[in-house]
């Protein structure tokens, strides 16, 4: 309920009333909580949410209970309706690297609570049937006492063809190099074999009787 305060303060108030029997007597009692700065908290929490310009999820055991306006531009839905009481699982790709994602995520959700967030390298399924590479960071936070599951989206599409333009360079570069090395070999024996022969034979030619201009041309030659 909301109520003010003597100063005439707004204020927002949690009640629970229970009823209990003395001497016969049948009474209620009524315990008030304060839950102002809850409520404002969950206000911002809200306005941050739904105007963020990254893709945000917030999954429930239950599945997916709400998400902003990124987010389902990024999962090809039309509407929020058509991904509320999605599943985690649903939203991703069954292998990714050879690792089924569905394995992996009990074991991140538990690496985010013990550290209190977690971020994964993951493939997303779209409601349209495209692939999505994202970074996700997963939060979990709390709801009306109940344990929910925050997931902040990244597109890791074009850092991934940038990964793999370098890899491809360092692949080309590495060949070029064994190619390079391997032709210096090639060229050095092809080479060495006959040119020890005209060495030889230069300096056969030399130890024989020869005018002085031929002595001088073979001595150049050598």
């Amino acid at each position: 309920i909301k109520t003010r305060r003597r100063d005439g303060t707004e204020m927002v108030l949690s009640y629970a009333i229970s009823e209990i029997t003395i001497k016969d007597e049948r009474l209620l009692t009524c315990i008030f909580r304060d839950i102002t700065n809850e409520q404002q908290a969950s206000a911002r929490f809200k306005t941050l949410f739904q105007r963020s310009g990254q893709p945000t999820l917030l999954f429930s055991d239950g599945g997916l209970i709400d998400c902003n306006q990124a987010a389902i531009k990024l999962f090809g839905a039309e509407v929020r309706g058509k991904l509320l009481g999605l599943r985690i699982e649903d939203l991703a790709v069954r292998e990714m690297n050879g690792v089924r994602l569905v394995d992996e995520v009990d074991k991140v959700r538990q690496i985010a609570r013990e550290r209190g967030a977690c971020r994964i390298d993951w493939a997303a399924l779209t409601l349209d049937g495209r692939e999505v590479p994202l970074e996700i960071t997963m939060t979990p936070i709390y709801l009306d006492n109940a344990e929910a599951m925050l997931f902040t989206c990244s597109d890791i599409t074009e850092r991934q063809r940038y990964e793999d333009g370098l890899r491809q360079a360092r692949d080309a570069a590495e060949a070029a190099a064994k190619a390079k090395s391997r032709f210096l070999a090639v060229m050095s024996h092809e080479l060495r074999t006959p040119m020890t022969g005209i060495l030889g034979m230069v300096e056969l030619l030399e130890e024989t009787s020869l005018p002085a201009v031929q002595q001088r041309q073979v001595g150049i030659l050598n």
